[in-house]
């Protein structure tokens, strides 16, 4: 055995080694946990308390009875509630919320009496609110206390759940004055307790502040008409703040999915306002609703986005929560995704001829950009579809070592090639045409490179133009408007028209697909990047920033030429188009490492650092690229240290 492994190159054994490490779900770690017995749980809080008495041991004494609590460790608690150290008082009380230990309700109380500090106040009457109090007496107190809306909205909780009728009324009355109330923390207090007890005859009042301007205002409207169960009063919300004013995500997710699949029909809405508008970002938040609804509807549901809507973002975010719903639900049928796969596949290598057609006839076309995006996509929604219903190949992780290749290492097509030889041992005859696929396609570092030429009948320039612009989405029809094929110019006119005003904006795209900071963006992505940045010009000699100066800014050449020159004066290097530079400095903020002179009359793009930073948010792969920059840099100075190759 060792034999054998000793033959099988480092790489391929590096990569396997890279996937599974990648694979392990960090769930395992908590699945591992022994439980520990509570006599050791004391002997541990008594150690801390000998030996150190500091706030981390007590937060891990707490974290321990969280993960294994029994009631013979509520004599522990009870005295974390009265530690001197605020954050552990802050934790106490929340894992005797969390865990319900009704036996400690009167030391919650008797902390919200002494305590000083809001937050603290706060944490204490949430938990009196969800367990109730010891008795009547604590109600009459807490009500003839004057505090504010913040808290005074979980008095009143407590109050109408374990209060007589009248003082229900009493409580009913007030929201009532609240919602009337010319101060809005009063108003989203009152809205608030509206969704909590569900008051529904105060309906037409939480109507009236739908206008509301607070940037709470929207989760606690959103929360409050999902806790009343009121469908028709949260859509009338969504619609009438517009679908493209929603930020929040989260909160609506898990709102929604209160409603099961009646929500169906509001994010297939949402998704399609935001495609109209034609700026995706949000689009991947908007299916995670259906994480938290594991039904057979919602896989109907899923599966029809697959097939409406053909955008990539969309597509993977779809397929990602049917994974996860067949997690949390293994018993439903699945194998109407596993039917669709050769329809995905189909569609891959009509993409990939459409490539080939399109590179022989115009390298430079944008087209090409689009194409590579979405033929990386369909490969992507193959495997992961294989995955579900191939563990072992989710273990093996085919994908990642297939995609994740380099054309320099030699041994990358051994790495490919022994995965799709296990591929195939799992698959058998079952899509074989995948496996030719994949043998067509080069990969470099996770990107779509280039494909051999796939069978099928012969394809003209204009029959690809035209299918892309009569049958593709937005996106897809855009990259292909700049170099449409004369013949059909006239023909598709309309669709030209349509797109003028971004004619400016994609011819910049042709030059930010050159940099290699943004290798890999898609033509929406370039054209959000295009649309932030700054057409500037400089004359010759004029000096762009001193060494030291803040990195407030990062530049693309696209005319003349750039000098970068150190402290002593000496040329370090000359830029010229399409190169990147600057962006170290916006990254660490620590300030330009060098002087930049122009050289020439120059012509730039510009991104602030503002920007920049906002961009790096959106899409992570540029720290990938930007780690590219950076070791290809290294290796460069270290063949110049070293006077040869290294």
């Amino acid at each position: 055995m060792i034999f054998v492994v000793s033959r099988i190159p480092g790489d391929y054994v590096s990569s396997l080694k890279k996937s599974v490490l990648r694979r392990v779900p960090l769930e395992r770690a908590f699945d591992s946990l022994v439980s520990l017995e509570a006599n050791y749980v004391v002997e541990q809080y008594r150690k801390v308390v000998a030996e150190s008495s500091d706030r981390f041991g007590y937060l891990y004494i707490l974290n321990i009875i969280r993960n294994n609590y029994s009631p013979d460790l509520n004599f522990i608690l009870a005295r974390l509630l009265k530690n001197e150290d605020r954050e552990v008082r802050l934790e106490a009380v929340s894992i005797v919320g969390e865990l319900s230990v009704l036996k400690l309700i009167s030391d919650v109380e008797s902390l919200f009496s002494r305590e000083a500090d809001p937050q603290l106040r706060e944490a204490c009457l949430k938990v009196m609110a969800g367990l109730g109090p010891s008795n009547a007496d604590v109600i009459h107190v807490l009500m003839g206390m004057d505090l504010p809306a913040q808290l005074r909205k979980y008095v009143l909780s407590i109050a109408y759940r374990n209060g007589s009728p009248e003082l229900k009324e009493v409580v009913s009355n007030e929201v009532g004055s609240l919602l009337c109330s010319s101060e809005q923390e009063k108003v989203l207090a009152g809205i608030w307790l509206v969704g909590e007890l569900r008051l529904s005859h105060l309906r037409t009042e939480l109507e009236g502040h739908f206008g509301m301007d607070n940037p709470r205002a929207f989760g606690v409207i959103i929360g409050a008409t999902a806790q009343m169960r009121d469908f028709e009063l949260l859509t009338a919300y969504i619609k009438h703040i517009g679908y493209d004013q929603i930020r929040d995500y989260e909160t609506l997710n898990r709102n929604l999915a209160l409603f099961g699949s009646k929500s169906f029909h509001i994010i297939y809405d949402i998704i399609s306002s935001i495609i109209e508008s034609k700026t995706y970002f949000e689009l991947e938040k908007c299916l995670h609703t259906l994480q938290f609804i594991p039904t057979k509807d919602s896989l109907d549901f899923l599966a029809n986005i697959l097939l409406d809507f053909n955008i990539p973002l969309v597509r993977k975010e779809a397929l990602n929560c049917v994974a996860k719903i067949k997690k949390a639900n293994t018993h439903l049928d699945y194998n109407l995704f596993i039917e669709k796969l050769p329809g995905e596949i189909d569609r891959c290598k009509e993409y990939c001829r459409y490539f080939k057609v399109i590179m022989s006839w115009n390298p430079d076309s944008l087209l090409l950009i689009e194409l590579a995006r979405n033929i990386e996509h369909r490969v992507w929604i193959i495997f992961k579809t294989m995955d579900m219903f191939y563990p072992d190949l989710a273990i093996f992780d085919s994908y990642y070592r297939i995609t994740q290749t380099s054309r320099e290492q030699v041994s990358s097509g051994y790495v490919k090639a022994k995965s799709i030889e296990y591929l195939e041992s799992l698959i058998k005859d079952e899509h074989s045409e995948f496996l030719h696929l994949l043998e067509s396609i080069v990969f470099e570092d996770g990107f779509f490179f280039d494909v051999a030429s796939l069978p099928g009948p012969p394809l003209k320039i204009e029959d690809v133009y035209e299918h892309v612009l009569t049958h593709s989405y937005h996106w897809l029809r855009v990259s292909a408007i700049l170099d449409m094929p004369p013949g059909i110019q006239k023909r598709f006119e309309p669709i030209s028209k349509e797109t003028e005003d971004m004619i400016p904006v994609l011819e910049r795209i042709h030059f930010l697909r050159k940099v290699s900071l943004f290798k890999g963006f898609s033509i929406m992505e370039m054209m959000m990047l295009a649309q932030i940045t700054q057409d500037v010009k400089f004359e010759a000699g004029h000096v762009l920033f001193e060494i030291g100066d803040p990195g407030d800014a990062l530049y693309i050449i696209l005319e003349g030429r750039i000098n970068i020159v150190n402290e002593s004066g000496s040329l370090l290097n000359t830029l010229q188009q399409p190169q990147c530079f600057g962006e170290i400095a916006v990254l660490d903020k620590a300030g330009r490492a060098a002087k930049a002179i122009c050289v020439d009359d120059c012509r730039m793009l510009m991104i602030s650092s503002n920007d920049f930073q906002e961009i790096l948010e959106k899409y992570p792969i540029l720290y990938k690229n930007i780690v590219y920059i950076l070791t290809t840099w290294l290796r460069e100075d270290k063949v110049r240290s070293s006077g040869g190759p290294p």
